[in-house]
């Protein structure tokens, strides 16, 4: 299980760094707007939750290994390719290549370690799983920003060194696929209401978490931010879920409606915090208070669907589309409100968004 744990931890760094560097990099390189920004977040979350929502089929015909490669060869050579794209118009063609991979890996590799783990506890699993990826989102934002200052290029570069680790891991860990009668005998399983409230909780962290990686760069360099601290910031977010998935892990019993809606109050306090002030301890307590929330609604969404649905149900599957979906949503409303009106509309959108999912959540389970 260690290799598959590595994997999500070198995938995700280093995914997260080419990312936010790609964002630096339009923005010095092709003056991109905010606009532009967003809809091209918005694009490739799209293909990544098409890919993620397809997933389910392939995981009935291949074996979660060679979808994982394939996702992870693929992302590489996208990454590649950047630095001798001419224009902004060509990364539009090229981005959403990789988001299509990152849409097969993801879903392919949670199944592939519910199904390593059989003998074990899935609860476990899943937290060793969410902290081997988590610790990505710590280093690589600030990261890419330190790198950013050094070379508009760097971040890409290092990035890619941080994916290669991934295909050797993964090419030298056996799997033990279901045989074919079995799995064609698997039924659907309807989803629960809770789980659909995990679910749109996720959506509504991702959402928001979308909205600050594609524009805060933006909205932090319209302030007088350096790269640095713009990516000092983000990284409150990953030390918040890190610390949240750690402290789910010893805490029995979490998994509950009255839990997940606390910490959807507490994210919407700290978004409209962000929109409405700034003071730099208060950003940084809000910031770190999200992404307490977003460990939650991870670990919430992840945990229920493997355990409602099992490995090769779609439960990974529509996990990831929603991320994707999310993903999809934020930078194109938040690129787009903040165009129509200043830097700080994407933030209110978003407390808006987590205010009425939390509405919808709540008419969901009534009594």
């Amino acid at each position: 299980m260690t290799p598959l744990y590595l994997s999500a931890f070198f995938q995700n760094t280093g995914l997260t760094i080419i990312l936010v560097g790609i964002i630096f990099y339009l923005i010095d390189h092709f003056n991109a707007t905010l606009f532009q920004l967003g809809a091209l977040s918005g694009i490739g979350a799209f293909v990544f939750m098409v890919g993620a929502a397809s997933n389910r089929r392939f995981a009935r015909r291949y074996s979660p290994k060679g979808l994982t490669l394939f996702g992870a060869a693929l992302f590489i050579l996208t990454s590649f390719s950047y630095p001798f794209l001419p224009t902004l118009f060509s990364v539009f063609w090229i981005y959403p290549i990789g988001s299509l991979a990152m849409g097969v890996f993801w879903p392919s590799l949670e199944n592939w370690i519910s199904q390593a783990s059989e003998s074990t506890s899935l609860k476990r699993s899943v937290g060793f799983f969410n902290l081997s990826w988590s610790p990505g989102q710590i280093i690589a934002p600030f990261l890419a920003g330190f790198l950013f200052e050094r070379g508009r290029l760097l971040p890409i570069w290092v990035g890619i060194l941080f994916l290669l680790p991934v295909v050797f891991l993964l090419a030298g860990f056996p799997v033990r696929p279901l045989e074919k009668e079995t799995v064609s005998k698997i039924p659907s399983v309807k989803p629960g209401k809770f789980l659909i409230a995990c679910w749109l909780a996720n959506f509504a962290a991702w959402f928001s978490a979308s909205i600050f990686r594609s524009l805060f760069p933006k909205y932090g360099l319209a302030l007088g931010l350096s790269p640095s601290t713009i990516g000092a910031f983000l990284l409150l977010i990953g030390v918040g879920q890190v610390l949240f998935f750690i402290f789910l892990g010893r805490l029995e019993g979490w998994e509950r409606p009255n839990f997940l809606f606390f910490w959807e109050v507490v994210a919407i306090f700290t978004v409209f915090a962000i929109a409405f002030t700034y003071h730099p301890i208060l950003w940084a307590i809000s910031f770190f208070l999200f992404g307490c929330f977003s460990g939650t609604a991870y670990s919430a969404s992840l945990l229920v669907s493997l355990k409602e649905t099992g490995p090769h149900g779609g439960g990974s599957s529509s996990h990831e589309a929603f991320i994707g979906l999310a993903i999809c949503l934020g930078p194109i409303v938040g690129g787009g409100v903040g165009q129509l009106f200043d830097v700080r509309a994407p933030y209110v959108a978003s407390g808006v968004v987590l205010t009425l999912i939390l509405l919808i959540q709540r008419w969901l389970l009534r009594p």
